[in-house]
């Protein structure tokens, strides 16, 4: 484990502890009709949703294999697990993990959790995953490009997009906004790995 991932541990780690960050309390009061509603774009974006997009993402995930990619946190895997995913969370953080599995036994789906850094991938299957869904998470470290290449790596697309993509080898829909060579980066500090995003992008995330 390098300082990057040190860093970021022990922040989330700690965050857990305190139990007052948002990104670290399991969604335990989502609906899957309101969800499906959403995906359908029959309802507005719920406030919970409000970073998953966009919304035709999630239309069609059902007996799908969806990796939540360093999205710890019982939050967007419940998204996909109420829709009838099968869905594997990759976290650097136990606790956070702790929190997906807290949540499927709450709504009573299977999950699969994996303590890993999101640049390294080798432990898992190569054309495994039909969808990466990639959170925000991809601003704590230094080179996106390193997540991409270990997603290239173990043969699934190309995550250099967010906040999801489809595909697997040699096909990629990109689905988000953000293109992570925009992003300019910020050294390690008590706060993790953390990158500025450019006031022109703001209004996309």
């Amino acid at each position: 484990m390098d300082e990057v991932a040190r860093a970021n541990e022990q922040v989330w780690e700690g965050l857990v502890k305190e139990g007052d960050c948002g990104y670290t309390i399991p969604w335990l009061d989502l609906k899957r009709e309101e969800i499906l509603k959403y995906a359908e774009g029959s309802q507005s974006i719920p406030p919970q949703l409000r970073d998953i997009y966009p919304a035709q993402i999630l239309s069609s995930v059902k007996d799908r294999k969806v990796l939540c990619l360093a999205s710890g946190g019982g939050q967007q895997s419940v998204v996909f697990g109420l829709l009838g995913a099968n869905v594997t969370v990759v976290d650097l953080t136990q606790g956070q993990l702790d929190g997906d599995i807290q949540a499927a036994g709450h709504y009573g789906y299977d999950v699969t959790t994996i303590k890993a850094d999101m640049r390294d991938l080798s432990s898992l299957d190569a054309d495994t995953f039909d969808l990466v869904y990639q959170g925000n998470s991809i601003a704590y470290v230094p080179d996106a490009r390193q997540v991409s290449s270990a997603c290239v790596e173990t043969g699934w697309a190309l995550p250099c997009r967010l906040p999801a993509i489809r595909g697997g080898r040699g096909r990629v829909e990109w689905l988000g906004l953000l293109c992570s060579q925009t992003l300019r980066r910020e050294s390690v500090s008590s706060r993790g790995w953390r990158h500025r995003i450019p006031p022109q992008l703001g209004r996309h995330l």
